[in-house]
This record gives structure tokens, C-alpha cells and sequence, in this order.
């Protein structure tokens, strides 16, 4: 009997206990439902929390960024921002009659240095510098480059000179090189032998080809007065079955450079390279001189020397506000198949056929099939140029008061281009080969006492081809 309650009191314990464990757990299970319930609750939110403060960070410095190239922007442009104003000059052309098809295809703002070219151009850049009277040196009194200053906001550079400004002893292949000089001496000397000085309204065009090796300085040649430099620096490819060819060097002085006056002396146009419009064209603008072609015979080597790819470098100066005469830019002989590129470089505000205006440094991809016409509506005022620009090339009174702006035209070459620095070649592996070339021959070395080649002061304006010297008109 004992033995039998004993056992139905262990078989009780054993029952309670067997119910009380799984009970336990039980509890305890949904605590630890609802403690990972939570847990999981209260990671989502720290989640999203860090994604939204993270968002919100991106936005502020996106926001940043925008204010602080904007202001950057402002800086370099004297408080406005030429980026707002070309979108609004886009934005009046569109707004335009849609009967008028617009000259104007494309338009950007104007770099400090090299801009913007279209094929068959390889490179353009603007120098405009108003350097002090010279020392014994023909250089900066007192005052020494480091090797590489191109500042922009500076009234004169020294680019890659020391002593002199300008541009030392370096090699080229593959292209040519056109230097239209507006104010100022140049002083030239290559690997050739070749050698001159030029400025003032010469043009100056070398043929790199194969390799060459020139210096480009610029000497302060007055030592009681201001050396103004103002010209443009173009580089013309070369075609594939050209860029071997053996460097050329051609030399036009000031004179022999076409240009075409208005009667009322409201414009000039000078033609550096090729023929503005046809001698008989209804377009071109100027019935007042005897044709349109430029005087300047290219290198017979250059892609301009073939006729048929209308090859055409124009400079223009308009110097009447507002003026009675408008100036009629012609249509490129060969219409639609021809690249061309106008650069607005000094004045503030000019109007293409009456209606789309082009304001200051600004550079408009042109439709070539289109003659158009230009009038200068806002000249730059003198207090934003240098008193030392009173200079000219032709001694018109005014000439540093006007609206001026360059056009480059042609047909492409349409091939593949590898450049890098001073050569340009077709394909990497020919541009590696430039360099090779260059490093086993020095492109013919260098025939010059010093890397930054400068003639006499008292030197006049000259040029050595083939060891001949020939002096400029007087």
C-alpha cells in the first residue's frame, strides 16, 4: 500500500514537473519573440535614420558644389556667369520666328587658353598680353618667369620663358602651325636653320611635317615705352599621306596680308587664309576693295593649298557702335560640307542677322551653307582695356575700341586623330613612334647658342629660309 502511494506521489511530482518545464519555456519563448520583435523594430529605424541623414548629405554637398562652381565661375567672369547667359541666348533663339533657320548651331563660352576647334583645326588660342618697357635683355625688368605661367587674370604671361616671355625650344610633328600677329614682335628659330622676327599684322606659317624643332619668343624690344602682343596661334592637321612631308616655312609680311575696308572705315576683315566669298558673290561684304582672296600662298604641303577644302582663317574688327553699314559675312564655297567656328574675343555685345545676339568670349559653332550678317551693338568701353592697347596694327584711330572676332573654316579632314602635346599623329602607335623619333634624332638638333633664341634689338623684322635673309618693306 505504502509502496503504491509512494508511487503515485513520485509519478505526481513527476507529473507537475513535466508540466512546469514546458511551461517555462514557453514564457520564455514569447519574450524572446517580442525582445527580436522589437530588436528588429528598432534597427529599421536606426536604418533608415543613417539612410536619410546620408541622402541628406549627398543633397547638401551636391548643392555645395553647384554654389561654389557657380561662384568660381562668377570670378573668372567678372560677377556673371557666361554659362547663364549663353542658356539664355539659346533659349531667345528658340523662342525666334521658326520660318528663320538659325546661323548659329551651337554656342559655349570662351576659354582663357586653347579653345574650341572643329576638324580640319587642331588648336587655337588668343594671346593678348600688355607687357612693360623692356630691359638691357629685351625681357621683364627685374622681374623673372617660372617656367610655366599662363595666369589669366594678369595683365602680361611668361608662358614657358625665364629671361623672355614666350615659348622656348620644343618639337613638333604631324601639323602646322599659323601665327597671325595683330600688335607685337615674335622672334622666331627652328631645327631647319630657319629663323625671323615678325609682329604687327605679319603672318607666319610653318609646316611641322616630319619633326621640327622651333622657339617662339616674344622680346620687349621698346626699352621708353610698352610692348603690347596680341595675336592668334592656330595649328591646321595635316592628312595621313601629309604628315611625313618635310617641314615647310613661310613668311607674309604685314602688307602682302589682304584686307577688306568699308567705305566709312565702320570694319575691317582681314583674310589671313583663304578667299572671303567669291570676287562676284552678291554676300561678300566688300564691293570697295579689288577681290576677296587672301594674298598669303600656303606651304605646298598644306591641307589649305588644295582649293577645293576651302580652308579659310578671317579676323574681323568693327568699330562703329551701332553703325550705318552692316557687315555681310559670306557663305563657305563649299556650303555644308565646310566646319566652321566663330570666336567673339573682344567687345561686349554683337547681333547675327538681326536678331541672335552673341555676347562677349563666347565661340558659336556656325552652319557654313549660311551667308549672315554682323552689327556690333555694345563695344567694349576703355575703361575695361588696358591704356597700353591704343597700338595698332593699321593706325586707324580707335582700333582698341571695337567688336572683333575670328572665324575658322574648312572642310574635315575626317580622320582618326592621336595627339599628345606637340605631336599629332593618326593612330597611338605612330604617336609613340613621334616620340622615339624624336628622342633618337632630335628632329635635325638644334643650331642655336640657346634653347630661347632672341635677335638684336635694333634687328629689323626679318626671315632666314634656306640661309637666305630677306628684311620686311620698310
Amino acid at each position: 500500500m505504502s509502496t503504491t502511494i509512494k508511487g503515485r506521489q513520485r509519478r505526481r511530482r513527476k507529473s507537475s514537473s513535466s508540466s512546469f518545464f514546458p511551461s517555462f519555456f514557453f514564457f520564455f519563448g514569447k519574450k524572446k519573440a517580442l525582445f527580436f520583435s522589437l530588436f528588429s523594430i528598432l534597427f529599421v529605424l536606426f536604418f533608415l535614420k543613417n539612410a536619410l541623414r546620408k541622402a541628406s548629405k549627398r543633397e547638401l554637398k551636391t548643392k555645395t558644389t553647384r554654389i561654389s562652381d557657380d561662384e568660381i565661375f562668377n570670378k573668372k567672369n567678372d560677377g556673371k556667369s557666361r554659362y547663364d547667359d549663353v542658356k539664355n541666348e539659346e533659349k531667345e533663339e528658340m523662342t525666334s520666328s521658326s520660318s528663320v533657320v538659325n546661323i548659329i548651331r551651337k554656342r559655349e563660352p570662351l576659354t582663357s587658353g586653347p579653345m574650341k576647334t572643329l576638324d580640319p583645326f587642331l588648336f587655337c588660342v588668343y594671346h593678348k598680353d600688355f607687357y612693360p618697357p623692356g630691359d638691357e635683355e629685351m625681357g621683364v625688368r627685374d622681374e623673372r618667369g617660372d617656367g610655366s605661367h599662363f595666369h589669366p587674370s594678369v595683365p602680361y604671361r611668361f608662358y614657358h620663358g625665364h629671361r623672355i616671355p614666350g615659348f622656348p625650344r620644343h618639337p613638333h610633328r604631324g601639323f602646322e602651325t599659323i601665327t597671325a600677329t595683330i600688335d607685337g614682335i615674335i622672334d622666331h628659330a627652328d631645327s631647319v636653320g630657319n629663323a625671323g622676327r615678325y609682329g604687327g599684322g605679319d603672318l607666319q606659317w610653318m609646316t611641322a611635317g616630319s619633326g621640327i624643332q622651333h622657339a617662339e619668343m616674344f622680346p620687349l624690344v621698346n626699352d621708353d615705352k610698352a610692348n603690347p602682343s596680341r595675336f592668334f596661334q592656330i595649328w591646321l592637321n595635316l592628312p595621313s599621306w601629309k604628315k611625313m612631308s618635310a617641314p615647310d616655312f613661310v613668311m607674309h609680311w604685314k602688307d602682302d596680308v589682304k584686307k577688306i575696308r568699308s567705305k566709312g572705315n565702320e570694319y575691317e576683315i582681314i583674310a589671313w587664309v583663304g578667299q572671303f566669298g567669291d570676287d562676284d558673290d552678291d554676300d561678300a561684304s566688300s564691293k570697295n576693295s579689288t577681290g576677296n582672296s587672301a594674298n598669303t600662298p600656303t606651304p605646298k604641303n598644306s591641307w589649305a593649298s588644295d582649293e577645293t577644302n576651302d580652308v579659310g582663317v578671317f579676323y574681323v574688327e568693327i568699330y562703329a557702335e551701332n553703325g550705318s553699314e552692316e557687315l555681310r559675312i559670306p557663305k563657305a564655297k563649299i556650303g555644308s560640307e565646310a566646319n566652321r567656328y566663330l570666336y567673339f574675343i573682344e567687345g561686349e555685345e554683337m547681333v547675327i542677322n538681326g536678331r541672335e545676339k552673341v555676347r562677349k568670349k563666347t565661340g558659336a559653332e556656325l552652319d557654313a551653307s549660311q551667308s549672315f550678317t554682323v552689327k556690333c551693338t555694345k563695344i567694349e568701353s576703355t575703361s575695361n582695356r588696358n591704356s597700353h592697347s591704343d597700338s595698332s596694327s593699321n593706325g586707324q584711330e580707335g582700333k582698341n575700341k571695337c567688336c572683333a572676332f575670328l572665324i575658322l573654316s574648312g572642310r574635315p579632314i575626317s580622320e582618326p586623330v592621336a595627339s599628345h602635346g606637340p605631336m599629332v599623329m593618326n593612330t597611338n602607335a605612330e604617336l609613340r613612334q613621334a616620340f622615339r623619333d624624336f628622342d633618337r634624332t632630335q628632329f635635325g638638333g638644334w643650331p642655336w647658342k640657346s634653347n630661347d633664341v632672341v635677335f638684336p634689338r635694333e634687328k629689323p623684322r626679318f626671315m632666314r629660309v634656306n640661309g637666305r635673309e630677306i628684311f620686311a618693306p620698310s
